[in-house]
């Protein structure tokens, strides 16, 4: 618990600083527990569980999902379940210019030993924090 409090207060400053900021880590390790204790706290955050059919639902039409967002934090949990979604962020973070848009929890698998896929945009992960079980 203690090590999680200390990365949610630097999360938290990331986020402060950056348009994006992944979490990556295996399953059960912490990841999505982190990010409520984070976006609980800040108003209008909204959280997708991006495993969840429901929530995938909501993003349909992602563009015009995250636009009625603007704003707000969005938090993506599984984000490696839509990699699509990737080039959609990277333009609202290059049209915004703002910092603390999206937190994006990456499970990572064991095939990616240890990060994410290359097609997916470094930038987007910068910082990332990972978590260990």
């Amino acid at each position: 618990m203690v090590l999680l409090r200390a990365k949610e207060k630097e999360i938290r400053t990331y986020l402060r600083h950056f348009p994006a900021v992944g979490i990556t880590g295996p399953r059960q390790c912490g990841k999505s527990t982190l990010a409520k204790a984070i976006i609980e706290t800040i108003k209008g955050a909204i959280y997708l569980d991006l495993e969840d059919p429901d929530d995938r639902a909501k993003l349909s039409d992602p563009s015009l999902f995250l636009s009625q967002q603007k704003g707000k934090l969005v938090c993506f949990d599984e984000v490696q379940f839509m990699p699509g979604l990737f080039s959609i962020l990277r333009s609202i973070i290059d049209r915004n210019k703002k910092n603390g848009q999206f937190l994006l929890l990456v499970r990572l698998l064991p095939n990616y030993c240890g990060s994410p896929p290359k097609h997916w945009p470094d930038e987007l992960f910068t910082p990332t924090w990972g978590l260990s079980p």
